[in-house]
């Protein structure tokens, strides 16, 4: 009984916030709420970690790799690989990856969306 309005307490505090940070997400960025996948709470995600680094927001690679959501080359001599960057911001990535996601799961035209590895027959 204490965990159910426990429950319904965090519930109604989440849709407060909501209501609070939906006008002020929508004045601030409008264009972000536009694009698919993207709620009040990544958008406003995004521009925390877009405050906090403004040097690295020139352009969307930039943003990908400030998250860490880019390749790294690594060399060794005549070798060429690639690594995860795994520095850069958490929640931005996170926000990157729940983005992600959802346009993989809810996109009406989503085989565009999901990567050519996953769309492949698997077997032999």
């Amino acid at each position: 009984m204490v965990e159910a309005a426990r429950v319904l307490q965090t519930a109604r505090r989440h849709q407060a916030a909501d209501a609070e940070i939906g006008p002020l997400i929508k004045q601030a960025a409008s264009a972000l709420l536009k694009l698919f996948g993207v709620s009040p709470e990544t958008a406003s995600q995004m521009l925390i970690s877009a405050v906090g680094n403004p040097e690295h927001m020139w352009s969307e690679k930039a943003f990908a790799h400030l998250a860490g959501a880019t390749r790294i080359l690594m060399l060794s001599g005549r070798t060429q690989r690639h690594r995860l960057n795994h520095g850069g911001d958490r929640a931005a990535h996170n926000v990157l990856c729940t983005i992600v996601t959802v346009r993989m799961r809810f996109a009406q035209d989503g085989h565009h969306v999901r990567p050519q590895a996953t769309r492949r027959p698997r077997g032999p």
